[in-house]
């Protein structure tokens, strides 16, 4: 199974010598389909570019910026060699007319400009936009999406071993994703699941629950080792659009943005650096993206990822992520947190030998009262629960202080009233059925987040371990066992090291 990164585990000496320049992600969108940046053999005053998912070439001599690959999304408007920008480059800042493109439609020119050095890894030119209606241009937008141009470096060059390191991008949505929400039941509105493919075939996993978002790249061939979601409330930027680092061809390191919420309503961005080669894949590297060098950064420890050791080495940290909470396998890990952003429905029980009285059906939902049980604590544990007039009024009490008490009771017992609910465990081996009917094994004990101490629990059918949202529902099963096999941190077969 998946290693965590063991906690104080050295940071490689390589990843301490990171170094120079800005990092901001600009996006509108895009095709779904890989887009390729072609290995650096141009003259020196021609440099390739992404911008927004297309590759742009620089010719800092003729003072343009041009379309040399268009991303799949525009190039029916756009073609190959369409000149974005026209301009000078004078003591370093970047003058000149951008063009916005409508099919059908002239370019409409507008005034940009912006700051530009040689050796920077990302610029961008800013001006307003031409507002539309029809072909006729009839105002400008300061705001608009066009009036900030965004354009980053592929880091391309050729190593010391003269290997080509080149980029390309996927997209987080599209004809190379397949859904595997499964069907929508009303119920789980704030979860999805999806994957990607990838360069090669990679594999990426996509996942989104309670205000939460995380990405999971596959090695195809070698170890997967688990790579954590942030604990905090977050969200994918860019779509979830992947940068690829591919040596000679084969990719080896994936970069994306996050942002998550330090302190309300503070965001902060980030950018994620995974190893993917055919070995293995972990996580290497958080960057905060407010750095102003924070692009080159990503792309040295992207470009050292072989010399990480996954499941050895502790993921580097750079710039101010002291309130970024990351989740283990485990649980979250305290040593690197301030806080705790997870939420869940649930609390444990008083003490380990005064088991729950009730079975939680999921969040947000009654519990219902244990009216009869037998075999506690053996392989054959059962217990049958149904609501209650005083159960219903106390989530009544809680969930919907504004309703009429009386009335907000008789519609729960008319919903949950006539149903019964029963789970069961074996709590030698460590299995137990639901009260959803779904069937779980044990995986483990939480050792922080509000799971602290308690089981985790690994569905049967899909693998996953649950985590302890109230989307996931992993502590409605920890309550379950814990009514079922009470005092048992664990099943009776475990040894009480583990």
């Amino acid at each position: 199974m998946r290693r965590v990164a063991r906690a104080g585990a050295r940071t490689s000496l390589v990843f301490l010598a990171l170094c120079a320049v800005p990092a901001a992600v600009h996006a509108e969108g895009g095709g779904p389909d890989i887009q390729p940046a072609h290995q650096a053999s141009a003259p020196p005053n021609i440099i390739r570019w992404d911008h927004n998912g297309s590759i742009m070439r620089l010719d800092r001599a003729a003072g343009t910026i041009t379309y040399e690959e268009p991303k799949p999304s525009i190039s029916k408007t756009i073609a190959p060699g369409t000149v974005l920008f026209r301009g000078t480059l004078k003591d370093g800042m970047l003058t000149g007319k951008a063009h916005v493109f409508k099919k059908g439609c002239d370019p409409a020119p507008y005034t940009v400009t912006g700051s530009f050095q040689p050796e920077q890894h990302m610029f961008e030119l800013n001006g307003a936009a031409p507002r539309w209606k029809g072909c006729k241009v009839v105002g400008t937008n300061p705001s608009s999406a066009n009036s900030r141009l965004v354009f980053r470096s592929l880091g391309e060059h050729v190593d010391g071993q003269g290997r080509s390191i080149t980029s390309v991008f996927t997209e987080g949505s599209g004809k190379h994703c397949k859904d595997l929400s499964g069907p929508d039941d009303g119920q789980n509105i704030d979860f999805a699941q999806w994957t990607c493919t990838g360069p090669m075939g990679k594999r990426i996993d996509y996942d989104h629950y309670d205000l939460r978002e995380n990405v999971t790249i596959q090695s195809a061939k070698g170890k997967d080792h688990f790579q954590p979601p942030i604990a905090n409330f977050n969200g994918l930027l860019n779509g979830g659009r992947i940068e690829w680092r591919l040596r000679d061809g084969k990719p080896f390191a994936a970069i994306f943005d996050q942002e998550f919420q330090s302190e309300y309503p503070t965001q902060v961005g980030i950018t994620v650096v995974t190893r993917v080669d055919d070995l293995e894949s972990c996580r290497i590297a958080y960057i905060d993206r407010s750095l102003p060098d924070a692009r080159q950064r990503a792309l040295d420890a992207a470009d050292n990822a072989a010399v990480f050791r996954c499941g050895v080495d502790a993921p580097m940290r750079v710039g101010h992520l002291d309130l970024m909470m990351l989740q283990s396998e485990e649980g979250v890990d305290e040593k690197i947190t301030s806080g705790d952003a997870l939420h869940a429905g649930y609390g444990p029980p008083t003490t380990w030998d005064e088991p729950p009285d009730y079975l939680p059906v999921h969040a947000k939902e009654p519990a219902m009262r244990i009216y009869e049980k037998s075999g506690l604590g053996t392989a054959s544990a059962l217990a049958k629960a149904r609501l209650t007039r005083k159960d219903a009024e106390a989530w009544c009490e809680q969930w919907r202080p504004d309703s009429d008490p009386a009335t907000c009771a008789s519609e729960v017992q008319a919903e949950f009233g006539g149903q019964e609910f029963m789970a069961r465990a074996d709590c030698v081996v460590g299995t137990i059925t639901a009260v959803d009917g779904e069937n779980y094994i044990y995986a483990g004990i939480w050792l922080g987040g509000d799971g602290k101490g308690r089981t985790r629990w690994r569905h049967v059918g899909r693998g996953e371990i649950l985590d302890t949202s109230n989307a996931a529902n992993g502590l409605g099963i920890s309550t379950q066992w814990e009514a079922l096999c009470p005092g048992m941190r664990r099943p009776a077969h475990h040894k009480s090291g583990e």
